[in-house]
C-alpha cells in the first residue's frame, strides 16, 4: 500500500513538473569563463548568475540578451525561442586588460551596485550632479543614457566635467587636488605647474618671460650667423681689392661687423642664461604644494570590478544539467 502511494505522488509530482515546464524556454551558453551573468532585455535587476552550459530558465519569444563576465567586454545578442525549446549559444567574449576599458565595455559591476555611474573625487569634496549636491567624496547614480554634468566643489575651487551615460557601468573620477607626479611632470613645461595651480598670474609671467628668452636666443644666433656670413664676404673682397680706398672702407666695415658679432653673441649668451634661470626658478616653485595641497597617496580608491559585497549576489534562475 505505501509503495502503491509513493509511485502515485512520483508521479504526480513529475506530471506537475512537467505542466510547469510545459510554458517554459532555455537558453544554454556556452563560455571560456567563470563568474558570468545574464541580463535579459536589459533588466539589470534580475542579473542571473550561471556557469557555462547551465541551462537557464527564460520566457518564450524574441529576447534581448547581454552576457557579461569579470574582466570581459559585454556581448549583446538577440534570440528567438520557442516554447519548451533550449536556445544553445556558444560565445567567445574579449578579455580587457585594463580598468579604463572595463570601464566602459563591462557591465559587470552594475550586477552588483544599483547604479550605472560612479564618481569619486578628493576626501573632502563635494560633488554636485546637474546643480544639485548629491554627496561628499563619491556618489553612485543610476541614469538613463544621455550627457549630464556633475561638478566637484572644494571651498572656492570648482572643477566640472561632462559625462555620457550608456549601458555600461563607469567610473568617473573628478578630482581637484592634483597629484604630486602630476605637477612635477607639468613642471618641465614653464608656467604649466602654476595654471594647474590656479596662479594664473605667475604661471603667465614664467610662460612669457621664458618664451621671450627663447625666441631672443634664437633670434641673436640668427643675427651671429648672417653678420658672420658677411663677415667672410668682406674677407674675400679685400683678397681681391686693388683699390686703397676700397681697401680702407672693407677694414671699416669688418671692424663694424665684429663689434655686431660679439655684441648679438652676448645677448644670445644672457638670454640662455636668464633662460637658464627662469627654468630652475619654475622648477622649484612649480614642485611647491599648491594651497588647496595635493591628492594624498593614501586616498581610498575603490575598483568597484572587485570590491563589492558578496552578499548582494543576485539569485537566479539555473537549471543544472547532469
Amino acid at each position: 500500500m505505501i509503495r502503491l502511494l509513493l509511485s502515485a505522488l512520483f508521479l504526480l509530482i513529475s506530471a506537475s513538473t512537467l505542466v510547469a515546464q510545459s510554458d517554459s524556454a532555455f537558453v544554454k551558453i556556452e563560455l571560456p569563463t567563470e563568474d558570468n551573468f545574464l541580463v535579459i532585455n536589459n533588466d539589470f535587476n534580475n542579473c542571473i548568475s550561471f556557469n557555462s552550459s547551465d541551462s537557464i530558465a527564460v520566457s518564450k519569444g524574441i529576447l534581448s540578451l547581454k552576457i557579461i563576465s569579470k574582466f570581459y567586454q559585454d556581448i549583446n545578442t538577440s534570440a528567438k525561442i520557442d516554447e519548451n525549446e533550449t536556445k544553445e549559444l556558444k560565445l567567445y567574449p574579449i578579455f580587457l586588460e585594463k580598468d579604463s576599458e572595463r570601464e566602459t565595455r563591462s557591465s559587470y559591476a552594475r550586477c552588483f551596485w544599483d547604479s550605472n555611474v560612479f564618481i569619486i573625487s578628493d576626501h573632502d569634496s563635494e560633488i554636485y550632479f546637474e546643480g544639485e549636491k548629491i554627496g561628499v567624496e563619491n556618489s553612485r547614480l543610476m541614469l538613463p543614457g544621455g550627457s549630464y554634468k556633475t561638478t566637484t566643489a572644494l571651498g572656492d575651487i570648482s572643477s566640472s566635467k561632462k559625462i555620457t551615460v550608456s549601458d555600461n557601468f563607469q567610473v568617473v573620477e573628478n578630482y581637484i587636488r592634483p597629484k604630486k607626479s602630476t605637477i612635477y611632470l607639468r613642471s618641465l613645461v614653464p608656467g604649466y605647474a602654476q595654471f594647474s595651480k590656479r596662479e594664473k598670474l605667475k604661471g603667465s609671467l614664467f610662460a612669457t618671460l621664458s618664451s621671450g628668452l627663447v625666441f631672443s636666443a634664437i633670434f641673436n644666433e640668427h643675427r651671429v650667423r648672417r653678420e658672420s656670413s658677411e663677415y667672410e664676404q668682406l674677407r674675400f673682397q679685400y683678397a681681391a681689392a686693388s683699390d686703397p680706398n676700397r681697401i680702407l672702407e672693407i677694414i671699416e666695415e669688418s671692424e663694424q661687423t665684429l663689434d655686431n658679432i660679439d655684441r648679438y653673441k652676448k645677448i644670445r649668451n644672457y638670454s640662455i642664461i636668464g633662460l637658464g634661470v627662469t627654468y630652475v626658478l619654475n622648477l622649484i616653485d612649480g614642485s611647491r604644494a599648491p594651497e588647496f595641497g595635493f591628492r594624498p597617496n593614501n586616498r581610498i580608491k575603490i575598483n568597484p570590478y572587485i570590491d563589492f559585497d558578496k552578499t548582494l549576489l543576485p539569485n537566479a534562475n539555473v537549471k543544472i544539467d547532469f
